[in-house]
């Protein structure tokens, strides 16, 4: 198989789906929060093109580590790098969701003040 045919990694997607008990994409697809054309693209062996948060989605649905299922769609990515570096991929993962999950926060802070100061006002100028 020449790198520009497609591989065909649909028999190892479905026996993780068996294994977790899901029974179709689209199921599969729901579970991890993400659009069935990333599984597509999963199935066509284009893992290592994929960003780490869907692979990171895909593989909690499943439940599997993220290096298992590196393993199974890019295992030319887990030759090149040791486990370390994909749990230091995970652990970056982790941290950019608490300081996304800490920017959601502030942003709320700031806007419940921004919405208290307008209904002051307003409500200073209401007879």
């Amino acid at each position: 198989m020449n790198k520009y045919s497609p591989k065909n990694y649909n028999p190892h997607l479905q026996n993780l789906m068996q294994n977790a008990n899901i029974s179709s994409y689209r199921e599969l697809s729901q579970k991890a929060g993400i659009s069935e054309l990333q599984l597509m693209r999963l199935q066509r062996g284009l893992a290592s093109q994929m960003r780490v948060d869907i692979l990171l989605k895909i593989s909690q649905a499943l439940g599997i580590t993220l290096t298992e299922l590196l393993t199974n769609f890019a295992p030319e990515l887990i030759k090149k790098s040791p486990e370390t570096s994909t749990s230091a991929v995970e652990k970056e993962y982790n941290n950019l969701q608490k300081e996304l999950e800490q920017q959601k926060k502030l942003l709320m802070q700031e806007f419940q003040h921004s919405s208290l100061q307008i209904l002051e006002s307003w409500l200073q100028q209401w007879p």
